[in-house]
């Protein structure tokens, strides 16, 4: 065995531990929302306020209270944490014109009153 080639094993497999790890968080928080049907709730997009800018990104607040459980003034935050993705009308949903535009939206709650689009 070349010299050295015990510690890059040893660095590959910590890698990979990680790696791993990471990915059975993952599947486990979809294991999870699978589980719980009041975790999934639905967000028209005409049911949002204009869309608005803070330190964390942008966000829309809930216009007015959803059959979903949604209350007016909820935050919504798009799926990246930081901005909303432009919508391409007929294909995808999204914003335009500093709106959230098109039919319904799968969100999550991340705490109280508020809530991220899934991707």
């Amino acid at each position: 065995m070349k010299k050295g080639r015990l510690k890059e094993i040893v660095a590959e497999l910590k890698g990979a531990s990680e790696m791993h790890l990471k990915q059975s968080k993952e599947i486990q928080g979809h294991i999870d929302d699978m589980k719980s049907p009041a975790k999934k709730q639905r967000l028209t997009g005409e049911n949002t306020s204009e869309i608005k800018k803070d330190n964390k990104g942008e966000y829309s607040l809930v216009m007015d209270e959803t059959q979903a459980g949604l209350k007016s003034g909820d935050t919504i935050r798009p799926a990246n944490n930081k901005f909303f993705k432009p919508a391409v009308i007929g294909k995808s949903l999204g914003s335009k014109d500093g709106y959230l535009i098109g039919g319904d939206y799968n969100v999550s709650k991340t705490r109280d009153k508020n809530f991220k689009i899934k991707k």
